[in-house]
């Protein structure tokens, strides 16, 4: 409940290639980690990608994880494993853990900018986190930057996220060098000094600020944090982003925001989300006897 990370209770596995397959991975994952000594499982939260439907919890469109489309994971995890489980769209369950153990704490404007593999915003506005009518707010990767794009997991082409993500950016070196070129590799190599990301970086850094620029310019936030790999590959990326968003955004809201990597990741967005769902339900209520 404190949000700490035990590492000899973290299980890591490859996604599945359906919903079934699935459900049996995480399952046998969560059995093995409640048999260890010690573990009481209060309850159990879940991160999803895509639109979340606010009422119903269930998936109603993931871009790029099309099995989850129609499914309620946390209910059908619950009912195998006989615990309390919550499901919470990824961005918004970013933007909880940033509020409690990030950057956010005591911050009531601001967003969080997922980058990794698709890209997506969660944005808090006077305290409030802006959801949209069904919970689907926040998909600023699917917003069209290049018509004559290629088509994006949407469906729809040019979109934003094929441009302005850890994945764009290992396309383009995969590209380059005809052969798969994964994030984690590129990271090491660079650091090592085995690898220059500087002709792939520039475009990537582009794209991600005219994002950045254009949430700054909507809703005027006081910090936006941003997730991915990127800024691993050297002090000098983020530098870079915060010149060309200040290029983009209107001077008076990027005078006001700072521009931040974000200090949490997706497992303790997921931690973050059934904590907050538990004091909920099991904190103390105010009232009469």
């Amino acid at each position: 409940l404190d949000g700490r990370i035990e590492p000899a209770l973290t299980r890591t596995l490859d996604t599945p290639a359906d919903y079934p397959a699935l459900l049996r991975a995480l399952t046998a994952a969560l059995k093995d980690v409640r048999k260890q000594r010690g573990v009481r499982c209060l309850g159990l939260g879940v991160t999803v990608p895509g639109l979340l439907n606010r009422d119903t919890r269930c998936v109603v469109f993931s871009p790029n994880m099309h099995f989850l489309d129609g499914h309620d994971l946390a209910r059908d995890l619950a009912q195998k494993l006989d615990v309390e489980a919550l499901t919470l769209q990824e961005d918004y369950a970013l933007c909880i853990a940033e509020r409690m153990f990030g950057g956010a704490r005591l911050l009531h404007d601001f967003a969080v900018v997922e980058m990794h593999a698709g890209f997506g915003a969660g944005m808090f506005s006077n305290g409030q986190f802006i959801s949209g009518t069904d919970g689907y707010g926040g998909e600023l990767g699917h917003i069209t930057v290049n018509p004559d794009g290629p088509q994006c997991g949407c469906g729809n082409h040019g979109c934003l996220e094929l441009y302005a993500t850890d994945a764009a950016f290992a396309r383009a070196v995969a590209a380059r060098r005809g052969r798969p070129a994964p994030m984690a590799d590129l990271v090491a190599q660079a650091r090592a000094g085995a690898f220059d990301p500087a002709p792939f970086l520039g475009p990537v850094l582009d794209y991600l600020a005219i994002g950045v620029a254009g949430l700054l310019n909507i809703f005027n936030p006081s910090a936006v944090f941003i997730y991915g790999d990127l800024f691993e590959l050297g002090a000098d990326v983020l530098p870079q982003l915060r010149a060309r968003v200040e290029q983009r955004a209107l001077r008076p809201s990027f005078k006001t925001c700072r521009i931040e990597r974000s200090q949490v990741n997706k497992q303790l967005a997921a931690v973050s989300g059934i904590i907050q769902h538990l004091h909920n339900q099991l904190g103390p209520r105010l009232g009469r006897a």
